[in-house]
């Protein structure tokens, strides 16, 4: 009953001896790296290692596994046909008493299509960042009630300010300033 539960599970799931050779995946597992259970058992999986990690990275993980913490982390690894994929990951380790690590037990999620949208999103929010503070025009953002956000240094310079920090620090409400100066 136990293992067709690990067995269905959604996420990936390795259990390793104490030295990290694969000794039991699950389903999950082939699907998200391409390697058979045949193919992975008896093998450490270092096999999936992509070369984006450097050995410090892996050095920590197995220290912390090994004083029986357990790590959390995102890793980038390598399937069966070459490509990359990104993992958020918990490695647990398995005891016996209190000292004995038997075995350990990793639990996988693939997060590649997760990165690739935080990536966009962060290359957008840099243009449009780009795009405010370059602008030749003065640009200001404010709530509802005329607080306000943000300003370019357009802005600033045409108010007569040395920064947009300074015109933020020293007027309440940039919608009605920028009208009176506008009415003169």
């Amino acid at each position: 009953m136990q293992l067709a539960a690990l067995q269905a599970a959604a996420n990936s799931i390795v259990i390793t001896d104490h030295r990290g050779t694969i000794l039991w995946s699950n389903r999950a597992f082939s699907q998200l790296t391409q390697y058979r259970p045949d193919e992975v058992l008896g093998k450490n999986p270092r096999m999936l290692q992509s070369g984006r990690h450097d050995g410090g990275f892996y050095a920590n993980l197995w220290k912390t596994i090994t004083a029986g913490e357990t790590w959390r982390g995102e890793i980038t690894n390598r399937r069966k046909d070459g490509s990359l994929y990104t993992e958020e990951m918990t490695i647990t380790p398995v005891r016996i008493g209190k000292d004995t690590i038997t075995h350990y037990v990793a639990i996988k999620q693939d997060i590649t299509l997760r990165k690739i949208a935080e990536d966009r999103l962060r290359r957008t929010e840099e243009k449009y960042r780009s795009i405010f503070e370059d602008a030749v025009i003065g640009i200001f953002q404010n709530t509802p009630e005329g607080r306000p956000i943000s300003v370019n240094r357009a802005l600033a310079r045409m108010h007569g300010y040395d920064s947009p920090e300074h015109l933020l620090a020293e007027v309440s409400n940039v919608g009605r300033q920028s009208a009176i100066d506008a009415d003169g």
